[in-house]
């Protein structure tokens, strides 16, 4: 499925290629005080390029929607079916330490992930062309189908090994009756093997008898998770817990590029190392401590309730520590609707745009100041000296040494908030197998799967989906410049940090503060289920 990310590229490669193509594209006019033009006539030229050849986004859309979708498919079926197949496999005893081993490796993945990314966003979209900015500026747009094609050769190789299981898994005796004495709620239906379908059919005379039978089985087995408390409670917590990390983790790249002034590449390489290190190592002693001490159901489902509330009140902390006081890096005037007014007394008349962010810095002897482009600090266009611009006729300030960039470049805070996202996910990682020990012991053995595609499909249907929507009208909110190009609004060029900080961690805490009640009654529901043997609460 990884190999389809290349058709909704094509369809857009091919308008950047027309952009890069048209001339004076890396000298762009509008980057220059114009006093002389109006602005009508000032967009003729982004007008020209607006209607060069313009692709087809439906393509591109639709070919997006059909690879995700693929995706989810593929994600959810290796959950659903492989988490159940492993316990069906292993004494009950044994099975946390397993199962930290599996998600410590799902941990691992993220990390490579977001480190490839970096990699592959070092390369510009179209690796055929090569505009004449850095990747560290704002216009850069990284090969972000690059990695899909890497993972595609490494997936495939994985699925081979996968494929070379048996479908039935023989077991023990003794490992059987160990599972057996271990569930404590319902009766339970036990078999002498560890399988990947659900349930036989019960001798079916016919194909019309079978998929009756089939459907009376799924309705009465969907019949039995709608009636059992404690798994609600935990699909409550996983409805709010992926609707809160999803968030965070999508836009955490993002926050950090402009809270702490990091190119794109560099943004998804910390957002990768950001605590996963130390949540592996917290995975894995987690589960070793649950297969040595064997802790009750209420123990571990007050674990679960804790680490929620934990990662909540953690992320408060670390907003309120990571403000780097970007603030006033841009000079001009907040607007009613919370956007900020770029044209100030020295630029006036100069018919500056936001059609590209060129951040131009001028450092004085007792003064900084960033100006949105060099024509918002009232620059007129000059010749090039050895392949730099000379700023020196700037209305804005001509006395000061004009680079471009940020004055305001780094932020120690950076390092701070690593430091304290680490210890955070360390504390929160020791509840992670027990939140799968609970969801996988709460039913009968013939519903594990069912329990788990139950849970997956509300928390993406309830958490995944409304995700981006709730977290990016939220964000998009913060917006001080937007780009404005094609008589359309683009993509977000400059963020109140401030605002972005507050609401990025205020709405993904309050979304563990909600998961994290549900594992509290999740916690007063689980009294007399087994976990290890016959260890009860």
């Amino acid at each position: 499925m990884y190999l389809l990310f290349p058709p909704p590229q094509s369809f857009i490669s091919s308008e950047i290629n027309r952009h890069l193509d048209a001339p004076g594209i890396s000298q762009r006019t509008e980057t220059f005080c114009r006093s002389n033009v109006t602005t009508q006539n000032s967009t003729a030229f982004d007008d020209t390029l607006c209607t060069i050849n313009p692709v087809n986004r439906r393509w591109a859309f639709a070919a997006w929607v059909f690879v995700y979708s693929l995706m989810g498919i593929g994600a959810t079926t290796i959950y659903v079916i492989g988490a159940p197949y492993l316990d069906d496999s292993i004494p009950n005893n044994d099975s946390p330490f397993y199962f930290a081993i599996t998600i410590a490796v799902r941990i691992i993945g993220p990390v490579l992930g977001y480190l490839l990314s970096s990699f592959c966003l070092t390369f510009y979209v179209d690796m055929g062309k090569r505009p004449d900015w850095k990747s560290d500026d704002p216009r850069w747009i990284g090969a972000w189908w690059l990695g899909a094609l890497i993972l595609a050769i490494v997936i495939a190789l994985f699925a081979l090994i996968l494929a070379s299981f048996p479908r039935i898994m023989k077991r023990k005796d003794n490992d059987i009756a160990e599972n057996v004495s271990s569930y404590g709620v319902g009766d339970m239906t036990t078999s002498s093997t560890a399988t990947l379908e659900l349930s036989e059919p019960q001798n079916p005379n016919t194909n019309s008898d079978t998929n009756k039978n089939r459907l009376a089985e799924f309705k009465e087995a969907l019949r039995r998770l709608l009636r059992n408390p404690v798994l609600l409670c935990s699909c409550g917590s996983s409805i709010f817990t992926i609707l809160g990390l999803a968030g965070y983790f999508v836009w955490l790249p993002k926050y950090f590029e402009h809270e702490f002034r990091l190119s794109k590449s560099n943004a998804a390489m910390y957002s990768g190392l950001s605590g996963n290190v130390t949540m592996i190592f917290g995975v894995l002693l987690s589960g070793y401590l649950m297969k040595k001490y064997h802790p009750s159901s209420g123990q571990v489902a007050a674990i679960v309730a804790v680490s929620k509330y934990v990662y909540a009140f953690g992320l408060l902390l670390i907003m309120l520590l990571s403000d780097c006081n970007f603030m006033s890096d841009l000079p001009g005037s907040l607007q009613m609707n919370g956007s900020l007014k770029l044209d100030i007394e020295c630029n006036e008349g100069c018919n500056c745009g936001t059609v590209q962010f060129l951040p131009i810095c001028f450092r004085g002897t007792s003064h900084q100041q960033t100006y949105f482009s060099p024509c918002h600090a009232g620059c007129r266009e000059a010749p090039s000296l050895n392949g730099s611009v000379d700023y020196s006729s700037c209305m804005c300030d001509s006395l000061s040494l004009a680079t471009p960039g940020y004055c305001m470049e780094t932020c120690s805070n950076l390092y701070i908030y690593m430091v304290l996202l680490a210890v955070i996910k360390l504390v929160v990682s020791v509840g992670a197998v027990g939140n799968l020990i609970i969801d996988l012991r709460c039913v009968e053995e013939r519903d594990k799967a069912l329990a788990l595609g139950f849970l997956a499909t509300m928390s993406g249907l309830l958490g995944f989906l409304p995700n981006p929507i709730i977290y990016g009208s939220l964000i998009d909110s913060s917006c001080l410049a937007w780009e404005a190009s094609c008589g359309e609004k683009g993509s977000c060029w400059v963020y109140n940090t401030e605002e972005f900080r507050y609401k990025l961690h205020g709405l993904t805490s309050a979304c563990l503060m909600i998961a994290g009640a549900f594992e509290v009654l999740t916690y007063f529901k689980v009294k007399g289920l087994s976990l290890f043997n016959n260890k009860n609460f």
